[in-house]
């Protein structure tokens, strides 16, 4: 018996439109009917997340935060979340990498750095914009930028000269003032930190000690602002 052609696609058979469906059905799984499991998504593997961990670790105690890109503490705590989602070593290395944007940007701002200062602060926003210690770092950083800075070396001339500069120094500032010595040794630390202290009349002015030459003292004065 002959086979007549028959044109699916225009309907003109009686059963054009079933066996389209047909067809359909055979060439895509789903219609399999309703007992077709897709498997289980398989669990992280342990040895790559502590891998990763460890180089994610290593990663952030370098201050390799961003770069170079793909050996990151950012990078690598982002795969850790990708082979495990609810992976709390990699939500506690975010924090970490944020506080260390934070330390990052003070310090830079205390040395006057205030263009590396405030990038840190914009890296930060890019993990989390929220993050509750990105806004005072914020205010602080600007409040350094306003602030008043000067600086006094005191290699090379007499104790009463040093003596001199460091009062003239304190006298014309105003404001909160903290200060930095940088001296080469703890002794000579001690000994200008004297000099300082008769400067502010007796008290006991905020300074910090760096190992460092020349000799001198840097001062910053701001004043708070609500």
């Amino acid at each position: 018996m002959p086979i007549r052609n028959v044109n699916l696609t225009t309907g003109t058979h009686p059963l054009s439109a079933f066996a389209l469906v047909c067809l359909f059905c055979l060439c895509v799984s789903g219609c399999q009917g309703p007992s077709t499991r897709l498997p289980p998504p398989s669990a992280p593997d342990p040895g790559a997340l502590i891998v990763l961990e460890d180089r994610a670790m290593a990663a952030l105690n370098a201050d390799h935060l961003s770069s170079p890109y793909t050996d990151s503490a950012i990078h690598l705590f982002t795969q850790m979340l990708r082979l495990d989602p609810s992976s709390e070593v990699a939500r506690r290395g975010f924090e970490q990498v944020i506080e260390r944007y934070m330390a990052l940007a003070t310090s830079a701002a205390d040395r006057g750095q205030f263009a590396r200062s405030r990038s840190m602060l914009d890296k930060a926003r890019l993990i989390d914009r929220d993050h509750p210690s990105i806004e005072p770092t914020a205010a602080r950083v600007e409040q350094l930028a306003r602030a008043s800075r000067a600086t006094v070396r005191l290699d090379g001339i007499t104790e009463a000269e040093q003596k001199k500069r460091v009062e003239e120094m304190t006298a014309g500032a105003s404001g909160q003032c903290r200060y930095t010595i940088a001296a080469r040794n703890d002794a000579v630390a001690r000994a200008v930190y004297r000099l300082l202290k008769n400067a502010n009349a007796g008290g006991r002015p905020s300074a910090r000690v760096v190992v460092s030459t020349p000799t001198r003292i840097e001062q910053i004065c701001s004043i708070d602002q609500d």
